[in-house]
Parts: C-alpha cells; sequence; structure tokens
C-alpha cells in the first residue's frame, strides 16, 4: 500500500550532452508528516542507452530511497533561509516567504547548477483561483534577441504570451519561441517543455501562457521572466503514464487520487 504525497511531486530531468536529448530519470515526493521519498522512473532506462548512470547518492535503479529530511542532493540546491538574498530570491520566485518550502523553492528554481546536466520539474498541478491545471517556467535564452530586455520590463502580470515553432534551430529543433503581444520574441521556452507543448497545443485548445513575474536587474536572465502555463482540467495531464512510473513496486503512484495529500 502506498503512502499519500503531499504536492508538488518533483521530477529529476538529465540530458545528455552530445544529443542534447532531456530525459526525467527520478522522482521526489514528500510523505506527510515530513518524510521525503525518491525513486528512478521508467525513462531512466531509456536514458541509459545514452550513458545515463545512477547518482552517487542513489546508486540502484530499483530501489526507494526515504529520508526523513530533504536529501542532501536536493538540499544543496536550495537557497538556504539564513542567506541574505534568500528573501530578494523568494520573490524573484514568486513565492511567498510564509508559505514556501524546499520543495516549491526547487519547483520554481529548478534546482540548476552548472556541475552537472540536471533541472528539476514540478507536476502540473491545480489552479488555485480557476479550474485549471498549471505549471511555471521561467524563460529561457531572453539575452540572444536583441531588446528583449526592454521588452520584457514593459510586460505585466496576466499578460498573454504566444508561440511559434523554431524548426531551424540547429540545437533543438522542436524549440518554441514566446513572443508578446506585439509579436516580439522575447525567448525560449525551456527545452524539457517542448513535447509537452507541442502534445497540448493539438489537445487543449485553452492553453494558455501568462506572465506571472518580471524581475529587475541585477537578477540573472534565467530568472528575469516568470511565465504560467496553464490548461483543461480535463487535458491529458504531463508527468503521468508509464515512462513517469517508479521502478520500484513499492514506491508512491501519482496518478491513484488517494495517494494525493492536498495542500490545506
Amino acid at each position: 500500500m502506498t503512502a499519500a504525497y503531499t504536492p508538488p511531486a518533483l521530477f529529476v530531468n538529465w540530458q545528455d550532452e552530445s544529443t542534447r536529448r532531456i530525459f526525467p530519470v527520478g522522482r521526489l515526493v514528500n510523505i506527510p508528516p515530513g518524510m521525503f521519498e525518491f525513486a528512478y522512473i521508467a525513462a531512466a532506462k531509456e536514458a541509459q542507452a545514452f550513458g545515463f548512470v545512477p547518482f552517487v547518492a542513489f546508486p540502484e535503479l530499483e530501489r526507494v530511497y526515504v529520508a526523513s529530511e530533504l536529501p542532501a542532493f536536493f538540499k544543496n540546491r536550495v537557497l538556504q533561509p539564513g542567506r541574505p538574498d534568500y528573501p530578494q530570491h523568494l520573490a524573484e520566485l514568486g513565492l511567498d516567504s510564509a508559505t514556501a518550502t524546499p520543495m516549491t523553492i526547487l519547483a520554481r528554481n529548478g534546482g540548476r547548477r552548472v556541475t552537472d546536466p540536471l533541472e528539476l520539474v514540478a507536476e502540473f498541478l491545480p489552479a488555485a483561483s480557476e479550474n485549471r491545471l498549471e505549471a511555471h517556467f521561467f524563460a529561457r535564452g531572453i539575452r540572444h534577441f536583441p531588446g528583449a530586455e526592454e521588452t520584457i520590463t514593459q510586460l505585466a502580470p496576466g499578460d498573454r504570451l504566444t508561440l511559434r515553432p523554431e524548426p531551424e534551430n540547429k540545437f533543438n529543433p522542436k524549440a518554441l519561441l514566446l513572443a508578446c503581444t506585439e509579436q516580439r520574441f522575447i525567448g525560449y521556452v525551456p527545452d524539457y517543455l517542448t513535447d509537452d507543448f507541442n502534445e497540448l497545443a493539438l489537445r487543449d485548445p485553452t492553453l494558455l501562457i501568462q506572465v506571472v513575474r518580471v524581475n529587475p536587474v541585477p537578477s540573472p536572465s534565467q530568472q528575469r521572466l516568470l511565465c504560467r502555463l496553464s490548461i483543461s482540467p480535463t487535458a491529458e495531464r504531463p508527468h503521468r503514464g508509464p515512462r513517469f512510473e517508479p521502478i520500484a513496486k513499492t514506491a508512491v503512484r501519482l496518478d491513484s487520487a488517494e495517494s494525493v495529500a492536498r495542500v490545506a
């Protein structure tokens, strides 16, 4: 019998440096009243063909790792509350200091480091104020577009953004450009989301991308523009299906309604 978990569940993405393909390889969940579970998922076996090896902190693909506190593998990717820049960091992520947790911080900042090809991605969750599913992301590659830095300073929360495919992109033929209402390109959708976007755009005509927050300089360009992606609650939910199932049979299952403990 699986335990309940408190959303969001976080997926660990690994990128093969030679092909730039991105694979979801593991999943972290918070189990009330404060336990953490990490388990590898089925797509990790696909990634092995491209050179992925289990993390030193979690050496066995078929094992469930449970800890009473956030494992150091993840904790080291979270800015600690004692840092003087912690309040500003939360503000850039669009989080409230009174309710932010290490899991919600990782869901927004992705836990990215220059020392490894990993990024954490949160599952889509029910929106607080409407009957939609939502996810958040920061626009990528803003610095590659002349005038984009100035353009985004004129955006406001709630403004809609549009997409345009860029099949000629030599790094990622599935790349998706982000544009504001003036049809000026201001960045890219993160590569890990392009497959989901392409599928969702075909199946859900209500897909919507909106500005959440514009962070001024000196915020780094990779955290300048926070966006919200929302989809219909009846759309096929990303991060579900065979590739995202834990390899270990005893791990928490996300598809079971009774295995989710909603945040109060």
